[in-house]
């Protein structure tokens, strides 16, 4: 297994604590970690943090990711690297955190209004929603009776099953003359699989942008419902309401974060020219593969695999799988 110098320096500070090892993981653990070495696998990371929360770990992973803070390794397969932020960097990430600071205040203010009548009683039209699942069924009844209008905004990244299952019920959507408007964050992107599914939205009429300036998950259906939800808590927590003037103020919100974002670029070409093993090695690179899966699948030897991922950095120009993955769905090599 592939060991680099922040396992074998075991982390002082950062790692194992009177060999114990912990469950506690945070993306701040890890990108010290990561700092702190060339580059490491999640094994590797799991043992340089001293945990055995693998998927507390991954979650870390994802997040980093996603704000640019650490890349996937173009050197060692299944690792990843981190990005030491430059003084403009650190100055733009922490003129985001201010303007996303700024956010969340509005919208508790506007939570906190919309949860008293001007006697200050509860609002029976305003209900607290607790727990991923809760929140999600009730998203996905609101979605169903929708007549007119679906505007979404995302504080995160859906994984690709997440994409595949919304875009089934957006197709419904759809062909019941619903228009539909979503928010990604930036790194959006920059993810194959987003831009594959913005460029089948495209096509059936819907728009993607992306906002860094969306401060939780808000669902408005017909400008009259809405549920904001707070992803970040142990256990999730939403608010859904039809309630005055808390609707009105998301409506508000959402529409000034649409006409500041940026669209999102799914400009996708013809295939043209792949061989059949480059058209798997796609797949596989689109589904998170390692090399040596892809190769147990196919039937061929690593090193032809290998090879294949080569032919295919060499023709888009580039040395990353990462910036080869967005290449590939810009093109429609991707299906």
């Amino acid at each position: 297994m592939f060991m680099n110098s922040c396992v074998l320096q075991g982390m002082s500070g950062v790692g194992m604590v009177s060999g114990q090892r912990e469950n506690t993981v945070t993306p701040i653990r890890v990108y010290a970690a990561l700092l702190s070495c060339d580059s490491a696998t999640l094994d590797d990371l799991a043992h340089a943090i001293g945990t055995i929360n693998i998927a507390g770990l991954q979650d870390s992973l994802d997040a980093l990711v996603r704000i640019g803070l650490i890349h996937r390794s173009t050197l060692v397969e299944d690792a990843y690297r981190a990005t030491a932020p430059d003084g403009a960097h650190v100055a733009a990430m922490t003129n985001m955190v201010t303007r996303l600071a700024d956010d969340v205040e509005i919208i508790k203010g506007t939570l906190a209004v919309s949860a008293k009548t001007f006697n200050g009683t509860q609002l029976p039209t305003t209900n607290r929603i607790e727990g991923g699942d809760a929140i999600l069924g009730a998203i996905s009844h609101l979605c169903q009776a929708a007549s007119t209008r679906i505007d979404c905004a995302l504080t995160s990244i859906p994984s690709a099953d997440s994409l595949a299952v919304g875009l089934r019920e957006d197709m419904h959507l759809y062909n019941r003359g619903i228009t539909v408007r979503s928010l990604y964050p930036p790194a959006a992107q920059g993810a194959a699989n987003v831009l594959l599914y913005a460029s089948e939205v495209s096509s059936l009429g819907g728009e993607v942008r992306t906002s860094s300036r969306v401060p939780m998950h808000i669902v408005i259906v017909d400008s009259s419902t809405a549920i904001v939800a707070d992803w970040t808590k142990d256990i999730p927590e939403a608010t859904m309401t039809d309630q005055e003037p808390m609707v009105s103020v998301l409506v508000d919100y959402f529409e000034d974060m649409w006409q500041r974002a940026v669209v999102l670029d799914a400009i996708s070409h013809a295939p043209s020219g792949l061989t059949d093993i480059e058209r798997a090695v796609l797949e596989g690179l689109q589904h998170g593969c390692p090399d040596t899966e892809s190769a147990h699948r196919l039937g061929v030897s690593l090193s032809t695999v290998r090879r294949a991922y080569r032919s295919l950095l060499a023709r888009v120009g580039t040395k990353s799988r990462f910036a080869l993955g967005v290449e590939a769905a810009r093109r429609g090599w991707i299906t």
